[in-house]
C-alpha cells in the first residue's frame, strides 16, 4: 500500500509542485538569489558565527550519499546534458529554501535564552491568522509527527544502512559493530543537546566538504586534457528532451529520500520545511539575511558538490555500461579508476562521515519536533536519544524496506503541506525581502 502511494501519488505530485513553486517564487520575488545575495547577507545585524554554524547544521542534513547516487542516476538516465539542468533546477530550489527560512525567522518563538523555529510555527501562525486556528494547530502537529518519522527513518536508519554496508564491503567490519558505534556516538552527542549537535556539524561538515572537493579536483586535474570534451558534451547534450527531463527529475529525486523514487526528493531538502529548524538557530535578526545562507547551502550542496561529482563520472565514462542499479558504485569506480584503491577507501570513510553528520542533524530536528509536541516534558526528552540510538542499531541487522517507504511517504506529505503554506505566506516573504534590500525606503523617497 505504501509503495503504491509513494510511486503513483506522492512520487508524481511532489516533483511537479517543487518545480512549479520554485518557478513561481523566482518570478514573484524577482530572483534575489541571483541579483542580490551579497546585499542580503550584508544586511545581517548580529548573526555572525552563529549563522554560519546554523548553515553547517542544515548542510549536515542534506549532504550525504544521496548526492553521489542522485548525480549518477541523472547521468545514467539522461546522459551528460542532465548535469546542466540539475544546476538550472537548483536555481529555483534556492528560492524555496530562501522562502521557508524567511518565514521561519519571522515566526520564531523565544523562551528565555532558547529560540524555537521551523515550519511547525509558521504553519500554526499563518493558518491561525486566516481564521483557522484549530486547523493550524492540527497541521503543525501533524507536520511534527511526520518529521519525527523522517528523522528516525531517513535521518537515522537509512544513513546508517548505507554507511554500515559501505564499511563492511571495503574494510570487512560487521554491520552491527559499525551501527553500534554510530549509535553510541549519536547518543553521546544528542545527550549534549542542541549545542552539542551544532558543535559536531560545525567541525565535521566543513572537513568532509573540503575533503570531497579536494578528491574531486584531484581527479579533474589528472584528466585535465579531457575536460573540454566533457564540458562540450554537457552543452551539446543538454537540449535533448531526454536530458531536460532527467536533469530536472534527477535533481528533484537526488537526495531527500536518497535512492530511487523519492529517495532523495531534493538534494538539499528545499521545500520540505526541515532546514528552517537549523537556520533558526542562527540568531540572525534579518530574516532575509539568514535566508541568504539557505541560498549558499543549496549552492554548496548541488551546484558545487553535485557538479564536481558529475564531471568526475563523465571523465571516467564507464557509466554508459551501468544498468541503473548500483548507482553509488558508478561514482566510487569513477574516483578509484583515477586515484586507485586509496580513493575507494576514502569514499567509504566519506560515506561514514556524511552519514554521521546527517544522523546528528536529524536528531536535532527530532528534538525540535518533540519539544513542539510535548513541551519540556522530561520523559520525552529522556526517551528520544535512547529510542533514536536503538533504531540505528536495529537497522544494522534489519532486512527490509519499510523504513524507506515511511521516509518517502512522510517527506512527500511534509513537502506538499509546506509548499501550500509558503504560498499563503508569500506576501510576508516578499515584504521581508524588500525591507532587507531597502526597496521600501527607496519608494518612500
Amino acid at each position: 500500500m505504501l509503495e503504491v502511494l509513494n510511486r503513483y501519488i506522492i512520487g508524481a505530485a511532489v516533483p511537479f509542485f517543487l518545480v512549479f513553486a520554485g518557478t513561481y517564487f523566482a518570478i514573484y520575488l524577482k530572483a534575489p538569489h541571483i541579483i542580490h545575495p551579497i546585499k542580503l547577507m550584508g544586511e545581517m545585524k548580529r548573526g555572525g558565527r552563529r549563522s554560519v554554524k546554523a548553515m553547517f547544521l542544515a548542510l549536515g542534513g542534506t549532504l550525504g550519499v544521496g548526492n553521489m547516487v542522485g548525480v549518477a542516476g541523472a547521468i545514467v538516465l539522461g546522459g551528460a546534458g542532465a548535469v546542466l539542468w540539475m544546476c538550472v533546477s537548483a536555481l529555483f530550489a534556492m528560492l524555496l529554501k530562501y522562502a521557508e527560512i524567511v518565514l521561519a525567522m519571522t515566526h520564531k518563538r523565544r523562551k528565555g535564552e532558547e529560540e524555537r523555529s521551523g515550519a511547525v510555527y509558521y504553519i500554526s501562525d499563518i493558518l491561525g491568522r486566516l481564521g483557522y486556528k484549530k486547523s493550524g494547530n492540527f497541521f503543525a502537529s501533524f507536520f511534527a509527527v511526520l518529521c519525527l518519522f523522517v528523522a528516525f527513518s531517513m535521518g537515522g536508519m537509512i544513513q546508517t544502512e548505507a554507511a554500515t554496508g559501505a564499511v563492511e564491503s571495503t574494510f570487512g567490519i560487521p554491520r552491527l559493530v559499525v551501527g553500534g558505534g554510530i549509535a553510541l556516538l549519536a547518543f553521546y552527542v544528542i545527550k549534549k543537546g542542541k549545542k552539542g549537535i551544532m558543535g559536531v556539524t560545525d567541525k565535521l561538515v566543513p572537513f568532509m566538504t573540503v575533503g570531497y572537493a579536494i578528491l574531486s579536483f584531484a581527479v579533474i586535474i589528472k584528466r585535465w586534457e579531457a575536460l573540454p570534451d566533457v564540458l562540450g558534451e554537457i552543452l551539446t547534450d543538454a537540449f535533448t528532451p531526454k536530458a531536460v527531463a532527467s536533469g530536472i527529475f534527477g535533481y528533484v529525486f537526488s537526495s531527500s529520500v536518497r535512492y530511487g523514487v523519492m529517495r532523495g526528493l531534493i538534494s538539499n531538502e528545499a521545500g520540505c520545511g526541515t532546514s528552517p529548524m537549523a537556520h533558526g538557530a542562527g540568531g540572525e535578526t534579518s530574516a532575509a539575511g539568514q535566508g541568504a545562507f539557505g541560498i549558499v547551502e543549496v549552492f554548496v550542496d548541488t551546484v558545487l558538490l553535485c557538479t564536481m561529482t558529475a564531471i568526475v563520472i563523465l571523465l571516467d565514462g564507464s557509466y554508459v555500461y551501468s544498468d541503473g542499479r548500483d548507482l553509488i558504485g558508478v561514482t566510487v569506480r569513477a574516483y578509484s579508476a583515477v586515484l586507485g584503491k586509496s580513493a575507494e577507501k576514502f569514499m567509504t570513510v566519506a560515506v561514514l562521515f556524511f552519514a554521521m553528520a546527517t544522523v546528528v542533524c536529524w536528531a536535532y530536528y527530532a528534538i525540535e519536533c518533540t519539544t513542539f509536541l510535548f513541551g519540556e516534558n522530561k520523559t520525552a526528552k529522556t526517551l528520544l536519544p535512547i529510542v533514536y540510538s536503538l533504531s540505528i542499531v536495529a537497522v544494522s541487522v534489519y532486512a527490509g524496506d519499510l523504513h524507506w517507504q515511511v521516509a518517502d511517504l512522510s517527506l512527500g506529505i511534509m513537502t506538499l503541506i509546506n509548499i501550500f503554506i509558503l504560498f499563503l505566506g508569500r506576501a510576508e516573504i516578499k515584504r521581508e525581502t524588500a525591507a532587507c534590500l531597502g526597496i521600501d525606503r527607496k519608494k518612500k523617497r
